[in-house]
């Protein structure tokens, strides 16, 4: 599952400039530094109900006269998830293997999907891309879930900020090396196209695995589906 977080681009005197989506801190605080100066920063504000130009003042937040606290709420629907993300970890300490001869044919199914899942996780982990996207003699890219979501948060923000008429330089980085700030709007673009090209027939086979498991009528027809890459 992919988790959006709200986190508000502060600036160095604490007050919140901008408020943006993402999935990732380094990426929103970078965001906030090019934007706001080397001493603005961001906070994961997701469960604060606050708006531009409230204030940050010590690990607190505060509405715009400075004074008035904002508190954090926890959610029913946040405690719910945490103990579905706590079953699930326990699940995978107890239960590391499926039993073929005891379990259910749907528990089999939903087994070999997991697998299957984890199977293409694995594959886009191992296989990156080669692209002259950025570098005429070409460069290694990773193509992960994780990556290609920053590489997408990556072109809204230099979009918007072109749109905004605000300087803004966008970053990438090839696979296993830091960032460098050299790139352009073009560029990640082209990459992105790239890796869309490779990742989606991909994709595409694991949902054919999926669909081909979930009309088996026996065990052995689920273990008979190829979920390799």
């Amino acid at each position: 599952m992919w988790v959006n977080q709200i986190f508000s681009l502060i600036d160095s005197d604490g007050t919140i400039q901008n408020i943006i989506v993402a999935d990732n801190y380094e990426i929103a605080n970078q965001i906030s530094r090019d934007l706001y100066g080397d001493g603005a920063y961001a906070e994961d504000t997701t469960q604060y109900p606050l708006g531009i130009g409230c204030k940050h003042i010590n690990g607190l937040f505060y509405r715009e006269d400075g004074v008035t606290e904002v508190p954090r709420n926890l959610t029913a629907e946040e405690e719910a998830n945490l103990a579905r993300i706590k079953a699930e970890q326990l699940e995978k300490i107890v239960i590391p293997t499926i039993n073929v001869e005891t379990c259910t044919l749907d528990e089999l199914k939903a087994w070999q999907i997991k697998q299957s899942e984890k199977n293409l996780e694995e594959y886009l982990k191992a296989n990156p891309i080669l692209s002259t996207a950025h570098k005429p003699e070409g460069a290694y890219y990773s193509i992960t879930k994780d990556k290609q979501t920053y590489l997408g948060q990556m072109i809204m923000i230099a979009q918007m900020a072109m749109q905004a008429g605000q300087q803004y330089q966008p970053s990438w980085n090839e696979a296993e090396q830091p960032c460098t700030y050299d790139w352009t709007l073009t560029e990640l673009q082209q990459l992105a196209f790239e890796i869309e090209a490779v990742v989606r027939p991909k994709v595409n086979a694991q949902q054919h695995m999926d669909e081909s498991i979930r009309a088996c009528t026996t065990k052995e027809e689920v273990l008979a589906v190829d979920i390799t890459f």
